[in-house]
């Protein structure tokens, strides 16, 4: 026989039977919703005080050109200088447009390459424009490959750095 130390105690467990009994009918076990509720809106005030909003846009002050200056700007062409090479009688000839022509012979080619730097600078001021300003090159199929490569090397050199190869 047990002694009174070791007997269950009944009521504790009709205690929990009971309770068990009762959230089957719908009675009293559930979820708290006051807790969650309060996890929200600590979540979402969380989220608000962390967030960072789009500042607003500054705006840039500019001056607006006036009616002389778009005058100016009227007279840059707003096409390309364009350079055309060929070889005519064992001469290579470079043609500026506007009657801007000069002629490379093999033996003097480096003195021919200054002259046609001053006139390239001297086409580019009498049309006024600016070194940032588009150039083309045709070239026909008989110019050493050499003979290019210097033309383009110079009118790098002078700082021009938007050419363009037309084929013909």
């Amino acid at each position: 026989m047990p002694s009174l130390r070791e007997q269950p105690d009944l009521s504790i467990h009709r205690r929990v039977l009971g309770r068990l009994h009762q959230s089957r009918s719908g009675g009293g076990l559930g979820l708290r919703m006051t807790a969650m509720i309060d996890v929200i809106f600590l979540l979402l005030i969380f989220f608000v005080l962390t967030a960072q909003f789009s500042r607003e846009e500054q705006y840039l002050p500019i001056r607006l050109p006036g009616p002389a200056s778009a005058a100016q700007r009227l007279d840059i062409p707003a096409e390309p200088l364009r350079i055309s090479i060929a070889m005519q009688g064992g001469q290579c000839r470079i043609d500026l447009g506007r009657g801007r022509q000069i002629a490379l012979t093999e033996p003097e080619l480096s003195a021919g390459l200054e002259v046609f730097s001053r006139t390239v600078t001297t086409a580019l001021e009498q049309e006024r424009r600016i070194v940032t300003d588009p150039v083309e090159i045709a070239c026909s199929d008989s110019v050493p490959w050499e003979i290019l490569v210097k033309v383009y090397n110079g009118l790098y050199a002078m700082g021009i750095e938007d050419i363009t190869f037309i084929l013909e």
